[in-house]
């Protein structure tokens, strides 16, 4: 670059509200084009805020400051799903005095175990990321009571910053595709349980700021919404569809009731679900 006054607003189309990718090409570093297209662009008005980048939520914190003064990155925070504790519910539900079958029902709807309206369509979601990769790619299935399949989607996208960022993109185009299709779902499963604790706690993520807006403004935080964590084992089919679509080394979207041609799913994760 040759322009010490170039600003970011500079390299962002003014009409599509994207990345100029021409103009990136032009003046940058072919080897920072990937991250900087990895950045996603708020389409919605927002004030610029400040992030701490050491730090997987963007807030700063007293341990993230004491790793960096001592020049050693502890990439293995642990971060724990925070969740509503029923359990002390539960023990009270065997000491009511009621008949033991409407005591079972009762802990049965607090276990979520009881097919009630709302959980009549589920939709699994996943992100699949590789760091040496320049796509990544993303899968998502919106599946009925009986297992059926409604629709299905997998999109490969340019390289996300993290795979945490990857599962927040696939949650974002799900709710798009559902309100595009005019499905109604409000409950979502995925493997990642520092995506439920992100959209649990939405502020407290500074990294995200511009993608959770995005996801608030399409319906992401409406207070029937619920977004749990399953493991990985149990969301086979969506992990599937992002891997496929990541092997894939292109960006593509497509949706629709049945996988594309191209996409064996003879004895894989699909083939029981048609």
């Amino acid at each position: 670059m040759n322009d010490p006054h170039l600003l970011v607003s500079d390299l962002i189309n003014p009409d599509t509200k994207t990345w100029d990718i021409h103009l990136i090409r032009d003046i940058i570093d072919p080897r920072d084009i990937p991250l900087i297209l990895s950045i996603h662009i708020s389409h919605m008005p927002k004030e610029d805020g400040y992030c701490w980048n050491l730090s997987k939520t963007g807030a700063y914190s007293v341990r993230s400051g004491y790793t960096l003064a001592q020049s050693e990155l502890d990439e293995e925070t642990t971060l724990f799903c925070q969740q509503p504790l029923l359990n002390p519910l539960k023990e009270k539900i065997w000491k009511l005095k009621a008949p033991k079958k409407m005591c079972h029902f009762l802990w049965q709807m607090l276990s979520g175990a009881v097919a009630v309206n709302e959980r009549l369509t589920i939709r699994h979601l996943d992100g699949s990321w590789k760091g040496d990769s320049l796509t990544n790619g993303v899968g998502w299935i919106l599946q009925l009571q009986d297992g059926s399949i409604d629709l299905l989607g997998l999109q490969g996208t340019r390289r996300g910053i993290s795979p945490l960022h990857m599962e927040l993109l696939s949650l974002i185009w799900a709710f798009k595709c559902l309100n595009r299709h005019n499905r109604y779902c409000n409950y979502f499963v995925t493997d990642s349980k520092e995506l439920v604790q992100m959209v649990t706690n939405p502020k407290e993520w500074l990294a995200f700021a511009m993608e959770l807006c995005e996801l608030e403004d399409l319906g992401g935080f409406a207070h029937d919404v619920n977004i749990v964590f399953e493991p990985r084992t149990r969301n086979q089919q969506a992990d599937f569809l992002a891997k496929s679509a990541r092997t894939q080394n292109r960006v593509f979207s497509y949706m629709s009731t049945s996988v594309p041609l191209w996409l064996d799913v003879e004895n894989l994760p699909l083939a029981d679900s048609y």
